[in-house]
């Protein structure tokens, strides 16, 4: 694991990546299904209850559908335009913000406005780790699928009224197995692949644009596994 990870942060600290996630857990989820997977990077349990409430509120779970959720580690390239606070503005507990020399220490750092003290050069070479959790859907069901995947749209996002607490400007949100059958029904979403590797119980992963084939190739052998997926807009950008 430890090997896995020290390749993961090569990636990250070489811009070759945006981040990756780190799993305690694997998922369980059957081949042949439809998964739609929204990754929060923070660690909110407003942002959570929101999520779970609507869900079961709603006409989201049915007999066809699995609901996991599974908590993370997420190492991430950090933007300006990253919260560092929840809605009530005190920072996020677990969030950590790292340079080449080491953790800043939020609550010392006297603004709640990263741009107050930094360049935006300095902050988008940054390295955000946080302790967040990811919320997956499975079902075998297209219509099920897009109805879920058009509550995340709509409301996983800060830009969005009537959005969930403490919600982010840029969800993660991906959609994982058949997905030639969802291209013309989700406009807000873009094709990128996903790339995993699971060590026992633990898994790895990360989202990318496209890499040249010998890199892929290279993550193969290391015991990565890559497979096509569609991720939200705001997502897709800061790939």
């Amino acid at each position: 694991m430890e090997s896995t990870k020290k390749l993961l942060d090569h990636l990250l600290r070489e811009k070759v990546i945006s981040g990756y996630n780190y799993f305690p857990m694997c998922s369980n989820f059957a081949k042949g299904r439809f998964a739609l997977v929204l990754s929060n990077f923070h660690e909110s349990k407003e942002y959570l209850f929101d999520i779970i409430h609507d869900l079961e509120s709603g006409k989201y779970l049915t007999l066809n559908t699995s609901l996991e959720i599974r908590s993370k580690s997420s190492y991430t390239r950090w933007k300006s335009n990253f919260r560092v606070v929840d809605d009530n503005n005190n920072f996020f507990k677990e969030l950590r913000l790292r340079d080449e020399k080491g953790y800043i220490h939020l609550e010392t750092i006297g603004t709640k406005q990263l741009e107050d003290l930094f360049t935006e050069e300095y902050i988008e070479n940054l390295v955000g780790e946080d302790e967040g959790y990811e919320i997956a859907i499975e079902s075998n069901r297209k219509d099920e699928i897009i109805i879920t995947a058009e509550l995340f749209f709509e409301k996983s996002s800060q830009f969005n009224l009537g959005c969930w607490k403490d919600a982010y400007k840029v969800p993660v949100i991906i959609l994982e197995g058949r997905i030639e059958v969802f291209k013309s029904y989700l406009t807000g979403f873009n094709p990128a692949k996903i790339c995993k590797k699971r060590i026992k119980d633990h898994e790895y992963n990360f989202v990318f644009k496209n890499f040249k084939r010998e890199r892929e190739e290279e993550l193969i052998r290391k015991g990565f596994k890559i497979n096509p997926c569609l991720v939200n807009n705001l997502f897709f950008e800061i790939l």
